[in-house]
């Protein structure tokens, strides 16, 4: 299940969409995309400061490894990203953004 809020949340970055609007496409809501598991998809943009430290000191220490803080969640914060289509599929949930909850925080 995807949940999908109608409003971008305040405070949290939003990213750019896994895939554009094409003629017809609406914005369905946002989609907040929390670190939960090791690896991640690498999104060099959105990397975190210590993430960029990490990979110049592997850089200088070991370079076959400097690429591997790029691929770790604890490199990245949580961020948003709008979601486009048609129409809702069964398994979206729209939810306010008042109704959000970073249950993430450590």
């Amino acid at each position: 299940m995807i949940k999908l809020y109608d409003n971008p949340i305040h405070n949290i970055p939003i990213i750019d969409p896994d895939r554009y609007p094409e003629e017809g496409d609406i914005l369905l809501g946002y989609e907040v995309l929390y670190n939960n598991s090791f690896f991640a998809k690498p999104r060099i943009k959105y990397m975190k400061p210590h993430g960029w430290v990490s990979v110049i000191l592997l850089s200088i220490c070991f370079l076959p490894m400097m690429c591997l803080p790029c691929c770790m969640s604890c490199s990245y914060d949580v961020c948003q990203r709008p979601v486009y289509g048609r129409f809702f599929f069964p398994n979206y949930v729209l939810l306010r953004s008042v109704e959000f909850k970073n249950d993430n925080k450590k």
